[in-house]
């Protein structure tokens, strides 16, 4: 193997200097050359027709390259646009009343969703936010309406934007999810047999994490159950990304950077981990042990950022992503949970009114 070597001067490289040698160091022969691309060089330097000829091969390389990260991160947002499909089933199913209702979120989109109103003489009741995950619809919370509604809550469930029968709305991410929360919650101040000042909210999934948001947003949310929410968006789709062997580099970076353009905020600055700590609410966390969309590693993180005093964390051993609300006991569980801190603010209007206070 021939090597190039040069004689320093004062630093300098001496061009003169300059020759070719073996792999024992000793002189090649006179004019010998090594090839490059093909292209013969000379002992003091590139043949002339070197770089004219493999200066275009190099921007091919380099402009394939570039087209192959384009195209390969085009293809993984397109994969990020959530399938839309109405529901085929309403809670008539489960042998519950109903409401078809429309409400205004933000960007002037209009969300679809089903009232569904508790039983017995009209009043003023606590009423529940149920919201479904990615790609699903207001169907997917039919299994929590029975048990809810038994234990009787007002009930609310909505098609997110993008999803169902809500309007489109360009990619579905946690932070619209949430804000169609609080649409929500504007929505239910308006009906009579509300009581606004007792909301909860339970989500699933990418509704579990915007729960957390909306909840830690918005005072008007008292307490907030989440099934499978992830601790942070980025981290998400970074799984992603390992599950189908893709670079962090080029190609998720670039992703990340373009979901923060279009959210117009830092993922940081919507992650359920942070926002959990800026406000102190009652959260019962739900996490399956084996769940592989997102890892029961989020949980313990939520768990681990939130305020011990008003977080209960409840992990499922053998249970997956969806199909938690399956686990023996997770309909008491959650309904107390509910009741619990429903009751104490009834305990605390009574204390202020000196009065009773109507439980729901």
């Amino acid at each position: 193997m021939l090597t190039f070597r040069c004689r320093r001067s004062g630093g300098r490289a001496e061009g003169s200097g300059c020759s070719w040698q073996d792999g024992f160091g000793y002189p090649a022969a006179q004019g010998g050359a090594e090839p490059f691309f093909g292209h013969n060089v000379t002992e003091t330097g590139f043949g002339e027709n070197t770089w004219r000829h493999n200066v275009p091969l190099l921007g091919w390389v380099l402009g394939a390259g570039v087209l192959l990260w384009l195209g390969t991160t085009g293809l993984v947002l397109l994969s990020f646009r959530n399938p839309r499909k109405p529901h085929a089933r309403t809670p008539a199913v489960k042998g519950l009343g109903f409401e078809e209702v429309r409400f205004p979120t933000k960007g002037g989109k209009m969300l679809y969703g089903w009232f569904v109103p508790a039983d017995g003489e009209p009043e003023k009741r606590s009423v529940l936010i149920l919201v479904h995950g990615w790609g699903r619809n207001v169907e997917r919370m039919l299994p929590y309406m029975p048990f809810l509604h038994q234990a009787g809550y007002h009930l609310l469930t909505f098609d997110a934007r993008g999803h169902g029968s809500s309007d489109r709305d360009g990619y579905s991410t946690v932070l619209k999810f949430a804000e169609d929360i609080r649409a929500a919650v504007n929505y239910l101040e308006t009906r009579p047999e509300v009581d606004a000042g007792r909301l909860g909210v339970l989500g699933l999934s990418i509704g579990g994490a915007a729960s957390i948001l909306a909840t830690a947003w918005d005072e008007r949310l008292r307490a907030a159950v989440t099934v499978g929410a992830f601790a942070h968006p980025a981290d998400v789709m970074r799984d992603s990304f390992s599950r189908f062997f893709l670079p962090y580099i080029p190609v998720g970076w670039t992703v990340l950077k373009f979901v923060e353009w279009r959210v117009g905020r830092s993922l940081d600055s919507i992650a359920p981990e942070n926002a959990i700590r800026q406000r102190s609410f009652p959260v019962l966390l739900i996490h399956g042990e084996a769940d592989r969309v997102v890892p029961v590693e989020h949980a313990r993180r939520l768990h681990q950022s939130a305020n011990r005093d008003n977080v209960e964390l409840w992990i499922q051993p053998g249970r997956g992503h969806s199909n938690c609300h399956l686990e023996p006991g997770f309909d008491g569980r959650v309904v107390g949970f509910f009741d619990t801190h429903m009751a104490e603010l009834d305990t605390v209007a009574e204390t202020s009114a000196g009065g009773q206070g109507a439980r729901a």
